[in-house]
C-alpha cells in the first residue's frame, strides 16, 4: 500500500521517465493518460522544461499531450532552481508519510475497492461518472448541486481532486474565507447518503443533503463552548519591520477565464517606504496554493535581487509561510 501511495515530485525532470514513472497528479493513477508517442518512450520529463526559463514547454506539451492532460501538466509549479526530482507520498499535501494520511487514503470507493482485486463496477450510483474520492465529494453532479446551495467555492480546484484532504485545503485557501465547518459537515452527510445508496436506500435529494446538514452544524455550534465559536475575520494592518529589516508583502490573483495567475511584489523599509514593486503575470493553470507558493519564491528573489539579506516575508497563505519558518516541506 506505501509503494502505491509513492509519486514523484518533479524538479528538473531529469529522473524521472515521462510515461513509464508516477508523476502527474491526477487522482487514478498518477501517470500519464495520453497514448505513448513511440519516439519518446523513454523520454524524461526534462525534456518538456525550458531549463533556462525554468518553465514548461507550452506549446511541445499542448502538441503531445491530451487536452486536459496538457493543463495538468502546465499546472505543476517550477522552481526557478530546478532542483533534482524527489519522490514524494501523495497521501499528504507535503509529500511526507505518516500512517494516519496511508489510512485516509483508503476510503473505500468503488475504484479503490477494484484496485485492491474486488471485482465490481466504477459507476458512481448517483451519476454516470467514475467513483473516485474526488468524484464522490466535489465533481458528481449530486455534489455539485449541494456545494452551491452551501455556497462553498474551492477556486482553482482540479475537477477531481486526489483525496479530501486536497479539497479542504483548497477551499481554506480560497478567497473570500469559506466555512470550512459547512464543508466538513456537508462531505460527511454525501458520504454518508453515498453508503447508504451502495446499500439499497433510496438517496436523498440535494436539499435535503443541505437541510440536513446546516441543521446538523447548528446543533453542533449551539453545544460548542464560546471559545470555539466562529470569529469574524479581524482585518492585520500593516506593520513595519524592525529597524535596518525590510518586510516583502507577495499576493496573487487569479484570472479564471485566461487560466493566468498574477503576482504582487511590495518591498519596503522599517519606515514604509518602498525599497521596490514587481508585479508579473503566470501564463499556466496553477492551483490556489502553488500559486502561493511561486508568489513566495518570486518574492524572496526580488528581494535578494534587491541586495537585501534581513527581510520579513509576509503573504496570505499560512501553510507556505509555516512550511518556510518551520522548515517544512511545502505542499506539493
Amino acid at each position: 500500500m506505501v509503494e502505491d501511495g509513492i509519486r514523484w515530485s518533479i524538479g528538473n525532470g531529469d529522473k524521472v521517465k515521462i510515461w513509464c514513472d508516477k508523476w502527474i497528479p491526477n487522482p487514478e493513477t498518477y501517470k500519464v493518460l495520453t497514448p505513448i508517442n513511440p519516439l519518446m518512450y523513454n523520454e524524461k520529463v526534462s525534456t518538456l522544461i525550458d531549463k533556462e526559463r525554468a518553465m514548461w514547454k507550452f506549446e511541445l506539451i499542448n502538441s503531445i499531450f491530451l487536452p486536459h492532460e496538457a493543463s495538468t501538466i502546465l499546472a505543476i509549479p517550477l522552481s526557478s532552481t530546478l532542483p533534482e526530482d524527489r519522490k514524494v507520498w501523495s497521501g499528504t499535501a507535503n509529500g511526507v508519510f505518516s500512517v494516519r494520511s496511508a489510512y485516509h487514503g483508503i476510503l473505500p470507493t468503488k475504484t479503490k475497492l477494484k484496485d485492491c482485486k474486488i471485482p465490481m463496477e466504477v459507476e458512481c450510483d448517483l451519476c454516470e461518472g467514475v467513483e473516485i474520492v474526488g468524484h464522490t465529494f466535489w465533481s458528481c453532479d449530486f455534489a455539485v448541486a449541494v456545494w452551491q446551495m452551501a455556497n462553498v467555492k474551492a477556486p482553482g480546484l482540479m475537477a477531481n481532486p486526489p483525496n479530501f484532504m486536497d479539497l479542504f485545503w483548497c477551499v481554506m485557501e480560497a478567497k473570500p474565507a469559506q466555512d470550512l465547518e459547512a464543508l466538513a459537515t456537508t462531505a460527511w452527510f454525501l458520504w454518508n447518503n453515498r453508503n447508504a445508496v451502495r446499500h439499497g436506500e433510496t438517496s436523498r435529494i440535494a436539499l435535503q443533503i443541505f437541510e440536513a446538514s446546516r441543521l446538523y452544524l447548528a446543533e453542533f455550534q449551539t453545544h460548542c463552548s464560546s471559545s470555539n465559536a466562529h470569529q469574524s475575520h479581524v482585518p492585520t494592518l500593516w506593520r513595519p519591520p524592525p529597524l535596518r529589516w525590510y518586510k516583502t508583502n507577495v499576493d496573487v490573483a487569479a484570472f479564471k477565464e485566461q487560466g493566468q495567475y498574477g503576482i504582487g511584489v511590495v518591498v519596503r523599509n522599517d519606515k514604509g517606504q518602498i525599497m521596490g514593486a514587481l508585479s508579473k503575470t503566470l501564463p499556466y493553470p496553477l492551483g490556489a496554493l502553488d500559486a502561493e507558493a511561486k508568489a513566495t519564491e518570486i518574492g524572496i528573489i526580488f528581494s535578494w535581487e534587491l541586495g537585501l539579506r534581513e527581510i520579513i516575508l509576509e503573504g496570505d497563505s499560512q501553510i507556505v509561510m509555516k512550511a518556510i519558518v518551520n522548515h517544512e516541506p511545502g505542499p506539493i
